[in-house]
């Protein structure tokens, strides 16, 4: 059972810190989001913290995967459906051309 809390809350933390880091999202939510925390086109510029952390993909997701494990313990749910999220982009991805 504790391998598949692993892999639910791995993909949902990889869905999340993918959305925050990198992906526009509905409405250019998530772009919207790192430019108000400070994220700035070159990665050198990035001056606070938490810009840094919302540039980084390997530096979000450690946190992210906090937070989704917790909320594995609240409701399994919320990861579980953002899992599926992942598993389907990750199937997008491999289908062939």
């Amino acid at each position: 059972m504790i391998a598949v809390q692993v892999a639910v809350v791995g993909l949902a933390a990889w869905r999340v810190a993918s959305l925050l880091t990198h992906e526009m999202g509905p409405f250019d939510v998530f772009e919207r989001l790192r430019t108000w925390v400070g994220v700035r086109p070159a990665p050198e510029y990035q001056r606070t913290q938490l810009a840094k952390l919302f540039s980084c993909m390997w530096c979000a997701t450690p946190w992210v995967a906090v937070i989704m494990w917790a909320l594995w313990w609240l409701h399994p749910l919320i990861p579980g459906v953002l899992a599926a999220a992942a598993v389907a982009i990750l199937a997008e991805r491999a289908a062939p051309r």
